[in-house]
């Protein structure tokens, strides 16, 4: 995250107002995009995000509102008059033909000629050996697309629109389906698209890759704009605040809860083969240790019921096995004890038990 000078809007969405039948995806949003800034659109899913962009790509037109590109007013007609323009849209899933190579899905529909009028295959795949090359990324531009990764595929829909002079690129959900490091290097194109000039719109749900790489954010919720300051000026719990509506504690206020009497105690329970085997499978000796010695555990009713010792793998494996009753051992419900539980008694239920009183 770093501050830009205020540079002239690339694009810009002014009052933006969008319907489909009775539903009204967008309120008058207004959007600015400039060259050398990493621009974040964050809102809740149905905020109003992907139509903008479908806006902004030429897939919708706008009810009411402007687009301008350099300050001129736009309309465009599909998305070929945005890519004209020099507006590129990423999406989560890349949209690539994928029994075609590299090179031919970057120059799909506008392949190089020679002198007489056929495919230059030659300059094709030095012009996008290039342009890899200038992400820092190696690929062969011969390779299939349909045995890349999607993050390898992203890297192929970005040299794209750099081969396309694009000025804005917008990216919706890049790491969605990334691992850590596809999702760092990815990071660094952003940067090195940010240095060239081009203005990235950046959408994600995941605030910390929000914070780590913008400049400006613009919060949209139920359709509407709610705030657009530079990221300096906000942290996690106000962005949360604009995405929500209202303070975090308020969503989930703290409930006084009383805690109750024991609804069930169990000591010394033992089956070989059963709980000692599961709790020796958590590779801890102390669980094993504390089957043997003895459980005890108080949960108030609201709180449900759990097992004292053994992991949550170790209580299904004990279930699994079915209604047998342990060796040795006793349980004691807050209605009755049972010197040795009966077989139904000898499971350790995952959910709460039904008390009538």
């Amino acid at each position: 995250m770093t501050e830009t000078t205020q540079t002239a809007p690339i694009a810009e969405l002014r009052g933006i107002q969008k319907s489909f039948g009775g539903v009204h995806a967008l309120r008058g949003v207004d959007l600015v995009i400039r060259g050398g800034e990493v621009h974040s659109l964050v809102g809740e899913n149905g905020a109003g995000k992907s139509t903008l962009v479908r806006i902004l790509g030429g897939i919708h037109q706008p009810d009411e509102g402007t687009l301008l590109i350099d300050g001129e007013p736009q309309r465009f007609s599909g998305p070929g008059d945005a890519k004209a323009r020099g507006i590129a849209v990423i999406r989560q899933e890349p949209a690539l033909f994928p029994d075609l190579d590299v090179a031919e899905n970057i120059f799909m529909g506008r392949q190089p000629r020679d002198q007489f009028r056929r495919v230059d295959w030659r300059s094709m795949y030095r012009e996008t050996r290039e342009l890899l090359e200038s992400l820092g990324v190696t690929m062969d531009p011969r390779t299939p697309v349909q045995g890349l990764s999607v993050a390898d595929q992203q890297l192929v829909e970005i040299a794209k629109s750099l081969s396309l002079r694009a000025r804005v690129v917008v990216m919706d959900e890049p790491t969605a389906a990334l691992s850590s490091r596809e999702v760092e290097r990815l990071f660094g194109i952003v940067r090195d698209l940010k240095s060239r000039g081009v203005g990235v719109v950046y959408i994600s749900h995941r605030l910390e890759e929000v914070f780590e790489l913008s400049d400006t954010i613009t919060v949209l919720r139920d359709g509407a704009l709610v705030v657009t300051v530079p990221a300096a000026e906000l942290d996690t719990q106000s962005l949360i605040r604009h995405l929500v509506g209202r303070e975090l504690g308020d969503l989930f206020p703290k409930e006084q809860a009383k805690i109750g009497p024991p609804l069930l105690e169990a000591r010394g329970l033992t089956r070989e083969g059963v709980l000692c085997r599961a709790a020796r499978a958590a590779g801890d000796a102390r669980r094993v240790q504390a089957v043997r010695a003895g459980l005890l555990r108080h949960r108030s009713r609201r709180l449900g019921l759990r097992a004292a010792g053994l992991s949550a793998p170790g209580i299904t494996r004990a279930r699994a096995r079915g209604p047998r009753p342990p060796r040795a051992g006793r349980q004691h419900r807050a209605d009755r004890r049972h010197p040795r539980p009966r077989a139904t008694a000898g499971r350790l239920p995952l959910q709460q038990p039904q008390v009538r009183g």
